[in-house]
């Protein structure tokens, strides 16, 4: 059974099934009820996915003796997020602009290594744009990243 997945704009998405029965089989994959051309192998990859490939997919496995949609559909989360970080104050609060679809919760982490990484505040982007601001600006180098989570 293909397996529901989140990931971000760009990334690589596979989908894949492991069916038993009676040779020949047949697959067909859907996204949203509507058959993807050309998806008819036991895997589907979707190269580079983007927010219009989020849905719900499902595959048909049909031999001699009938045909089988897979139960439950395996959804499809792909999700666009956008930093904008301006330069550095130098003095005072840094402030960045988050940007995502609404209702995504994110980590913002920070590190003066990009090694390590520590929890800097956690926050749900209630609007789909939200300004961060960090009052630490003592530090001669700190560097951010936003993490959504599940």
């Amino acid at each position: 059974m293909p397996q529901s997945q989140s990931v971000h704009a760009g990334t690589d998405v596979t989908f894949s099934v492991l069916v038993g029965g009676s040779p020949p089989l047949s697959y067909q994959w859907r996204c949203d009820g509507t058959n993807l051309p050309g998806a008819t192998n036991s895997a589907l990859v979707l190269a580079h996915a983007q927010p219009a490939d989020s849905g719900d997919y499902t595959v048909v496995v049909t031999n001699w003796a009938g045909s089988l949609t897979s139960a439950p559909p395996a959804s499809l989360t792909v999700s666009t997020t956008w930093l904008d970080l301006p330069e550095s104050p130098g003095n005072g609060p840094f402030h960045f602009t988050l940007q995502s679809p609404a209702a995504l919760r994110f980590e913002i982490e920070t590190s003066t290594n990009l090694v390590n990484w520590a929890n800097l505040a956690t926050l749900t982007n209630v609007t789909g744009t939200f300004l961060f601001s960090d009052p630490t600006t003592r530090l001669s180098r700190r560097f951010y990243r936003a993490r959504q989570l599940p």
